[in-house]
């Protein structure tokens, strides 16, 4: 049996932020299987008890638990006080064969015994207090990241989300065949004996025996000529026996023989390699036939509409941290860039501070300029990740709602100004996640590699002159009291589940004395005031047209600007370059020959990566060592084949850089690199080095991590001597390592010559991709 699987497509506050696909155990718990499956589907139309649709689609997670369980499927209340089930309002617990022993189970949601209707929980943790009082019935096979990422939602002190989680979408995964496929029929399992079933046998071949004469003639010929093959057959083995011992007389004889069968296999070989290869240029020639007629059919508008969504797309950012922003893309993690000088320092971003008061409208000026700005690598700080951890009486009153959060003291302004220093220098930065249910900081933690613009908002935000000093433009957003009260009072009793007593009691006794005391007073160091907050546009398009000129200002073009180094002969001299042997003067002939099939361009680049692997080895410290390898992709990937073959255990790593088309500058996508960075020796890999640009910001995010100069070793298959002068100037301490030194770079587009061509094209096989 086939359990089925379905699926959930999840929103936060209207961000789709993934889909999770569940495989039900239908095999174990049928009816609780098929209850959850139908819900998935909507089929079973309008309910008997609730009079509403029974479907999952845009009910809500009401319930989440970090380290425990997320809760949904109340789609009657949306509470958890809700529910019903396809058979009725509930129905009776089936099995729990199946325990709560790891992460990803779904699970049915009860108040007590055979009480089960439609809610259940995903766990994130094992969790074998529940075995035996709620039914497991499905496991996530898919998108447990988004699993994680909904634990990671902030929620009220009733563990209720603060952001809606939705489930925007929902349905059942049907495997469909090719046309013509079959399905393998089962087998059938029979009551019959062994003795039933020969006699069955026999009598069914005695049936065919009694058959027509040209049957059984037609037998007797076939009989006949499978005697005469295995009479050929023995000859055969017979000749060639007296063959090999002739030739084990005749060493000549021999020789001659072998030489005509490797003739003959090596025919054979480069025979069948040609049909292989035209029947892969057959294919390729008429799909890439058929997408030129396709976009030649096209208007020249559509056509260049199509061209922008062939193009490979840069990778999805990790959803982390709901207090750090990247442009456009919800409450995503900056994996940005860092902005380098051709000595490979770094210029400072933009840093734009946003206060004002509690319902004054800071972030959504903030998320307004953000829109209004459309730069790459813009991050949004709020202050609230920064509360100091609490005491234990400290924790007691704040569960009491007796701690004032509005209060100078309440933030931890020695690890903000650290952060915000850090942040402001380029570097990379740790901020913390602050978890408002148990007032404490929770382990996990978000890493933030710098941006061009920084917004950082708070209530704070212009209170410490330390983190005023470093602010470019402090912007202060005032709006009318009874708006602000008006606004925290929707805030908090339609999304934090809070009572409209409490949040005037809080009002009164802390929020008013703060913003009267502390924040208002502010307001005299702002720059920029913004009464009425996002409803004054006026005053947004011209702060954002103030960021936008400063940013045109501080422009770099990096790699324009590299072209000009001078190079240093005294640096080559000490660059690391394999010895001009035979061997590698063929490999080099082979791989910058145009005309190289991609077969062979392959075979001789892994061996060209082994060779400078081999030479590596011989630059590391006489120790045991924990070696690394990081790849700059896509083309440094191509060096990993050479690291695995000489260092079989090796860790891996990867850093998706890209030259910004426009301005010409180095920029970090992504990246994903071992913990404890700092006690490995890296291998640093990137397949061609012209102006050195992504090998600086490489090497900075490296020691951004905290991995000394001469613990890297930048490997590369061919350097330009203006890319090799450019590294040493910046990072005197990194070895460099490369097969072979191009003499220089084309000025018009900064290309290697006489160079190779797109590494990455040739050696993956995507240099025909062809774009008008």
């Amino acid at each position: 049996m086939i359990n089925p699987r379905v699926f959930f497509d999840i929103d936060v506050d209207g961000n789709r932020i993934g889909r999770i696909v569940i495989e039900l155990f239908a095999d174990q718990v049928p009816k609780t299987a098929e209850n959850f499956r139908a819900l998935c589907t909507g089929e079973k139309g309008i309910g008997k008890v609730s009079n509403m649709p029974l479907h999952y689609k845009g009910s809500i997670f009401h319930r989440i638990i970090k380290g425990f369980m997320c809760q949904g499927g109340d789609f009657t209340h949306r509470t958890g006080k809700g529910g019903e089930s396809i058979y009725g309002a509930n129905f009776p617990d089936e099995s729990f064969s199946r325990k709560h022993d790891t992460h990803g189970l779904l699970s049915m949601a009860n108040r007590g015994p055979n009480t089960q209707t439609s809610q259940f929980f995903i766990t994130t943790r094992p969790t074998p207090h529940l075995d035996g009082k709620h039914v497991v019935f499905g496991r996530v096979v898919s998108g447990y990241n988004v699993v994680e990422m909904m634990e990671n939602e902030p929620v009220d002190d009733q563990d209720r989300p603060l952001h809606n989680v939705m489930i925007a979408n929902c349905g059942e995964l049907v495997l469909k065949l090719p046309p013509g496929a079959l399905l393998k029929k089962a087998s059938v399992v029979s009551d019959e004996s062994e003795d039933e079933i020969k006699d069955r046998k026999r009598s069914r071949s005695s049936d065919d025996d009694s058959g027509s004469d040209d049957d059984s003639e037609e037998e007797e010929r076939k009989r006949t000529k499978k005697k005469r093959s295995r009479k050929h057959s023995k000859k055969d083995k017979k000749k060639k026996k007296r063959e090999s011992s002739n030739r084990k007389k005749s060493p000549e004889a021999n020789r001659h023989v072998s030489r005509e069968r490797r003739d003959i296999s090596r025919e054979k070989r480069d025979a069948s390699r040609e049909r292989r290869l035209s029947r892969k240029e057959d294919v390729r020639r008429s799909s890439s036939d058929k997408r030129k007629e396709d976009r030649r059919s096209l208007s020249p508008e559509k056509r260049s509409s199509e061209r922008r969504f062939t193009r490979p797309v840069r990778p999805r950012l990790n959803y982390n941290d709901p207090n750090v922003e990247v442009k456009g893309r919800g409450r995503f993690v900056n994996r940005g860039i860092t902005n380098l000088s051709p000595d490979g320092s770094i210029t400072h971003p933009y840093f734009v501070g946003i206060a004002g008061g509690s319902g004054s409208g800071k972030t959504s000026v903030a998320e307004r300029v953000l829109k209004n700005l459309n730069v790459p690598w813009v991050v949004i700080l709020s202050m609230d990740s920064f509360y100091n951890i609490l005491t234990p009486e400290q924790s007691l009153l704040a569960k009491q709602n007796l701690y004032n959060f509005d209060h100078p003291n309440a933030v931890d302004y020695d690890l903000l100004y650290k952060t915000l220093k850090k942040l402001k220098e380029g570097k990379s930065v740790t901020v913390p996640i602050y978890n408002f249910v148990t007032h404490t900081r929770e382990e996990k933690t978000t890493i933030v590699y710098g941006a061009n613009v920084i917004l950082f908002e708070g209530v704070l935000a212009l209170y410490d002159k330390l983190i005023r000093d470093m602010m470019d433009v402090k912007i202060f957003v005032d709006t009318d009291s009874d708006i602000q009260l008006a606004r925290r009072m929707q805030r908090d009793v339609a999304y934090r589940g809070r009572t409209i007593e409490y949040v005037l009691d809080q009002y009164i006794k802390y929020v008013k004395p703060a913003y009267e005391n502390y924040i208002r007073p502010s307001m005299k160091f702002a720059d920029i005031i913004i009464t009425r907050g996002l409803e004054n546009v006026v005053a947004i398009d011209l702060v954002t047209k103030h960021i936008q000129t400063q940013l045109n200002e501080n422009t770099i073009n990096l790699r324009w600007r590299l072209l000009d180094t001078p190079v240093n002969e005294q640096i080559l001299q000490q660059v690391n370059v394999l010895n001009e042997t035979n061997q590698v003067k063929l490999i080099h002939t082979i791989l910058r020959d145009h005309t190289t099939k991609r077969d062979e361009f392959v075979f001789y680049a892994n061996r060209l990566s082994v060779l400078l692997m081999e030479y590596t080895v011989s630059l590391l410290p006489y120790e045991s060592l924990t070696i690394c390898g990081v790849s700059i992709l896509r083309a440094g990937g191509t060096l990993e084949i050479g690291l695995k073959r000489v260092f079989h255990d090796a860790i891996l790593g990867t850093l998706l850089i890209q030259t910004n088309p426009n301005t010409g500058d180095p920029e970090l996508h992504y990246c994903k690199l071992p913990n404890d960075l700092r006690d490995h020796h890296i291998i640093l890999m990137d397949a061609l080095v012209g102006t050195g640009a992504a090998a600086l910001m490489a090497i900075r995010v490296l020691l951004d991590h905290e991995v000394l100069e001469d613990q890297i070793i930048f490997v590369s298959f061919i350097s330009t001597k203006i890319g090799l002068t450019v590294i040493n100037n910046a990072f005197p301490n990194v070895q460099l390592v490369t097969s072979m030194i191009d003499p220089g770079l084309n000025k018009e587009n900064a290309w290697i010559q006489p160079g190779i061509g797109n590494f990455g094209d040739r050696y993956f096989g995507t240099e025909e991709e062809e774009y008008e």
